[in-house]
């Protein structure tokens, strides 16, 4: 029955363990981590995308026209 109690005592230091430096490591990567702020300075794909389309509509409507085949 002892063996039994040291095991377990055993695997529960170990989970303590493990659990305590999953939550330091969780706090430190919430540490290093800027907080969302809504796009900031960097651009998003969607505002690329965006940009892309408003430029590709203004090139489409302000192109001259083809002449005309002979």
């Amino acid at each position: 029955m002892p063996y039994n109690s040291n095991e377990r005592l055993e695997r529960e230091a170990r989970e303590s363990l493990v659990a305590s430096d999953l939550s330091a490591k969780m706090k430190q990567w919430r540490d290093q981590s800027p907080p969302p702020d809504g796009g900031g300075n960097g651009a998003s794909p969607l505002r690329i995308l965006l940009a892309l389309l408003v430029l590709g509509g203004a090139a489409w409507l302000f192109w001259p026209p083809a002449p005309p085949s002979p």
